[in-house]
């Protein structure tokens, strides 16, 4: 597993007074500056509050059901700032691929799959959501994957999922997962790159060609 990153920036003060002054509009000045103290109390980032349920914002008190609301979409438009600036089929950056990465799941609540496909330069061409749902759980995800990439002509890809209550350290069913698919997706000429874990706004990944590759030589 390699280095862990992702989007350091939601964490800063910057983002906390940016924060602030959006629910502001809502609830005023005062009323905002203590819900938002609330919520970093009880969940210890604002990566975390994205990422929860309404139902469940809605427990801090001083927080209802449209502070909520307006939370979660504040959550959406930080994830389609990252998102919409990344420009497919052009060369990355490691960074720049985890930060776009880890902006895809930006304010969600359940465990999500996603796949960003790649051409013969190792650019990324698309990301495609695959399903809401755990990597490990489902025969039509392997197939989903594949119509995406046979959609676009790549052989090459990327898996990304979240841990929404959890940390970014694969899993053991991770990695074992990994393998499956690597040795799977082998058997029809498609390769499986690596596989991305996203939780608190921080990325993980597994080096699937490094761990599941004899011949791989870097």
């Amino acid at each position: 597993m390699s280095k862990p990153s992702g989007l350091p920036e939601m964490l800063t003060i910057d983002a906390r007074t940016s924060f602030e002054r959006t629910l502001a509009i809502s609830i005023g000045d005062e009323k905002s500056r203590e819900c938002t103290a609330r919520l970093l109390e009880r969940y210890g980032s604002l990566m975390t509050v994205f990422s929860e349920r309404e139902e469940e914002i809605c427990r801090v008190g001083g927080v209802n059901m449209s502070t909520a609301l307006l939370i979660k979409l504040i959550a959406y438009t930080h994830s389609r700032r990252v998102v919409e600036k990344f420009e497919f089929c052009k060369e990355h950056t490691e960074l720049e691929i985890r930060e776009f990465i880890a902006a895809l799941f930006i304010g969600t609540s359940v465990e999500t799959v996603y796949v960003l496909l790649l051409d013969g330069s190792d650019r990324v061409v698309s990301a495609e959501y695959i399903s809401e749902g755990t990597v490990n759980t489902s025969d039509v995800l392997p197939r989903k994957i594949l119509e995406c990439a046979n959609k676009k002509k790549s052989r090459k890809i990327i898996l990304a999922h979240n841990h929404p209550k959890g940390t970014k350290t694969p899993s053991k069913d991770d990695i074992m997962t990994t393998g499956r698919l690597f040795n799977l997706f082998a058997t029809v000429g498609v390769r499986l790159v690596s596989h991305y874990i996203v939780a608190d706004g921080e990325v993980d990944r597994i080096e699937a060609e490094m761990l599941y590759n004899p011949d791989f030589r870097g």
